[in-house]
């Protein structure tokens, strides 16, 4: 007769191979700047570090539209979209850089304990 295995114990060995095929590379997440403000970004964010201490470089591509449309918003100003992009100009340019840097911040605070 056979010892019962944990669940737990199965499934973390099931994974095993995925985890060695994949220590060592490199993912790119893009998530939009709606995530920064949702309920689900903590969640996000921890699973990015799950995959980090396992091994695998990250980088997170942040999307900003909606913190850079309130950016300009907040300075009487309207976005300008061609085919569905934004076009940034010098009078927006300043409210843009502003509104995009918003989800870096958030993400470095929420990692970090500060949020």
């Amino acid at each position: 007769m056979s010892p019962k295995i944990d669940p737990f114990v199965q499934h973390f060995r099931a994974s095993a191979p995925y985890i060695h095929a994949h220590r060592g590379r490199t993912f790119v997440i893009m998530f939009g700047g709606e995530a920064v403000a949702s309920k689900d970004l903590r969640t996000l964010l921890y699973d990015v570090a799950l995959l980090h201490s396992l091994g695998v470089r990250i980088v997170l591509v942040a999307g900003a539209r909606p913190q850079i449309d309130a950016s300009l918003h907040r300075r009487g100003r309207s976005p300008k979209y061609v085919n569905g992009l934004r076009v940034t100009g010098s009078i927006t340019n300043t409210p843009a850089s502003r509104g995009a840097s918003t989800p870096k911040r958030f993400v470095n605070a929420s990692t970090t304990g500060r949020s």
